[in-house]
C-alpha cells in the first residue's frame, strides 16, 4: 500500500501532509503544494494558514490536541489519568518548551481540550475553521476547491 493523504497543509512556513500507510501515521514536510497534490486523491483535505490570524493559529498549533489520523475521523482520545501521574513525575527532568507544554497539560482544566490529547481528521478541521483568515478545501483532480 502506498501513502494515503488526508491533510494538506500549510502552516506560517511551508507545505506538509499527513496521512496513513499500511495504517501507520506518516507525514512530509517541506516541498510544494502541487507535489503534493498530484499524489493525493479526490477528497483529500486542504488547509492553508498562511493568511491565518498568527495569535489564533500558535493558540491552536501550541495548546491544542494533535491530530491522529489512525483515530476515526470524530474520535477523542484525551490524555489519560495514568499518563498525568507518570508526566507529573516527569516534570523535574523536563526543560524549556517541554516543561511548558507538561505544565500546559496538567493544569489547564479550563480549555477543552490540552496539547497532549489527540484528535480525529473531523474534531480537528473544526478547531482549524474556527481560526480566522485560514482557507480550508479539498482535492478536486489534483487541485484545491477552497470553502
Amino acid at each position: 500500500m502506498t501513502t494515503k493523504w488526508q491533510l494538506i497543509s500549510r502552516g506560517k512556513a511551508s507545505w506538509c501532509a499527513s496521512g496513513l500507510d499500511d495504517g501507520n501515521s506518516c507525514s512530509s514536510s517541506g516541498g510544494e503544494l502541487h507535489d503534493y497534490l498530484q499524489g493525493a486523491e479526490d477528497g483529500t483535505v486542504v488547509y492553508d494558514a498562511q493568511g491565518a490570524d498568527y495569535d489564533a493559529f500558535a493558540e491552536l498549533v501550541v495548546s491544542g490536541p494533535m491530530l491522529d489520523l489512525r483515530l476515526g475521523p470524530d474520535e477523542i482520545d484525551r490524555f489519560s489519568i495514568k499518563g498525568k501521574e507518570t508526566l507529573e513525575s516527569m516534570m523535574p527532568g523536563l526543560g524549556g518548551g517541554f516543561k511548558t507544554l507538561a505544565h500546559m497539560a496538567l493544569v489547564d482544566g479550563q480549555k477543552m481540550f490540552s496539547s497532549f490529547d489527540m484528535v480525529g481528521l473531523n474534531v480537528f478541521l473544526g478547531m482549524v475553521r474556527e481560526v480566522p483568515g485560514i482557507k480550508v478545501g479539498k482535492v478536486v483532480d489534483h487541485k484545491v476547491v477552497w470553502e
